[in-house]
């Protein structure tokens, strides 16, 4: 590379870390002092488009050592009096791009009073840049919504009735009836279902299920199939063209896959005994179906992963191991498998591409868009998800690409939609094309404040929870 600075510093600080690793230190103190936090903030700013910087103390979870910066909040001209004073040894630096690198082509404001001359405080150039910053967005109606057309409607469900996306409408059952509405709030159509339902809504069909009563609706709301099973059922899910059921009381369940009009495909009872089944999906045109299971009764919790080839039942199996599995996504000719450490990636046979695993450990999935090769992936901190509830960073995989981004504020929900990403704040809608990491602002148009995001319709409405209200909001 003609100026490897960046990759330079990645070296450099995985050498670091190592080393500490073997030493059995787990805290470091770096040198960096105000102005160097100053001119990595211009840095970002002026060469990436992105406000941020380093902070006091940094946690790095995959190694679990932390990094503290002692200094940070005095100036460079401090440091070097403290230097001198102290007659401190001061190492040269061997580097041969040493002072000429990017930092010293951030620009650090100097004027002259006189023959005395000083430097601009570093807060007032901030403070300048963010004002700067506001009033440019201002002008291009970022902040008042000229960026876009959005509109939002107060939809009559409350959050507590199980709104669930379907297609391009919106689904909610009020512990008695099974309501379908567009996202304009008219009501499609209504079902009585009784009380204790539960569903599951594919793309074109629904699945409803009491105790052992089973009923199949299309997207009209009329029924194919409702009848009695012999066994409790567990849970169901439903595509295109089945609907696979899961029966019995916990452990060794039954795997049972019928046809839109309730007619038997297949049913698989061995693969599961003394395993407790977590979850299933079909995929590739609905020919194919993936489950995931739990060993209780091993020394370990351990998951395993079936796949099968409806009507013709076990294609393969594989060990997921202890971690927990909590997503399935699939994409192209791949299952994306999902869990507390890693993403990888199988085959209709469970044959792992060991090529394309990636680590995700700290990071939680919270959206995703399948397309015909490699899926996008959206992730958010556990950290932040679990302690606050919402979270200022996000990171998005599309096959070998890894990409991070600063969010301007604190979100709840975020999401792909076409080539954008989205994320919702408790009064605005922040939009950046996926790449870029440049994030525009509108306002949204609700009552109250947004707690809370629950997914988007395929024509890109997004379902925004006020308080105990429902919105449906266009999203441009």
């Amino acid at each position: 590379e003609k100026n490897p600075c960046s990759l330079c510093a990645k070296l450099r600080r995985g050498s670091l870390n190592t080393a500490l690793v073997e030493l059995g230190i787990s805290k470091i103190a770096l040198g960096h002092h105000f102005d160097d936090a100053v001119e990595t903030m211009l840095m970002n700013l002026l060469f990436e488009g992105r406000i941020g910087c380093f902070q006091p103390v940094t946690y790095l979870d995959r190694s679990g050592i932390t990094q503290i910066r002692p200094l940070l909040y005095c100036h460079e001209d401090e440091v070097r009096r403290a230097v001198a004073k102290l007659r401190l040894p001061v190492v040269q630096n061997p580097c041969p791009a040493n002072g000429s690198t990017r930092r010293q082509e951030v620009p650090m404001p100097n004027y002259d009073l006189g023959t005395k001359r000083k430097k601009i405080s570093p807060y007032l150039l901030i403070a300048a840049i963010a004002v700067l910053l506001v009033l440019i967005a201002y002008l291009l109606g970022l902040l008042s919504g000229g960026g876009g057309k959005i509109s939002g409607r107060k939809l009559r469900c409350v959050v507590s009735q199980d709104v669930t996306v379907f297609g391009d409408r919106v689904l909610y059952y009020d512990d008695s009836t099974l309501f379908c509405l567009s996202t304009a709030g008219s009501e499609l159509w209504s079902v009585q279902v009784g009380s204790g339902a539960r569903f599951h809504a594919g793309s074109r069909h629904v699945v409803v299920w009491t105790t052992n009563q089973l009923q199949i609706l299309d997207c009209n709301g009329r029924s194919t199939y409702n009848d009695r099973l012999s066994e409790t059922i567990q849970f169901a899910r439903v595509c295109d063209k089945y609907v696979a059921i899961v029966t019995g009381d916990g452990v060794s369940p039954t795997l049972t896959i019928k046809d839109m009009d309730g007619g038997l495909v297949d049913t698989e009872v061995n693969n599961y005994a003394d395993l407790m089944l977590l979850d299933c999906g079909f995929f590739g045109d609905s020919e194919y179906l993936w489950t995931t299971a739990l060993d209780v009764y091993g020394a370990v919790p351990e998951t395993t992963m079936h796949t099968y080839r409806v009507g013709q039942m076990n294609t393969g199996d594989v060990s997921l191991g202890e971690p927990i599995t909590y997503a399935v996504v699939y994409s192209g000719s791949y299952l994306n498998v999902i869990n507390t450490r890693q993403l990888r990636l199988y085959d209709y046979r469970g044959t792992q591409n060991t090529d394309n695993t990636v680590l995700v450990y700290g990071w939680q999935l919270v959206g995703n868009t399948p397309t015909s090769g490699d899926p996008y992936l959206l992730f958010a901190p556990v950290l932040q998800t679990d302690t606050a509830g919402s979270f200022s960073e996000l990171r998005l995989l599309h096959g070998k690409t890894d990409t991070r981004y600063s969010l301007p504020d604190s979100c709840v929900g975020a999401a792909i939609h076409g080539k954008r990403l989205y994320a919702f704040s408790g009064n605005s809608l922040y939009r950046a094309d996926i790449s870029a990491q440049r994030f525009t602002a509108l306002r949204l148009p609700v009552d109250g404040t947004v707690t809370d995001y629950l997914g988007m319709t395929s024509n890109g409405v997004a379902l925004l929870v006020c308080g105990t209200s429902v919105w449906a909001v266009s999203v441009p």
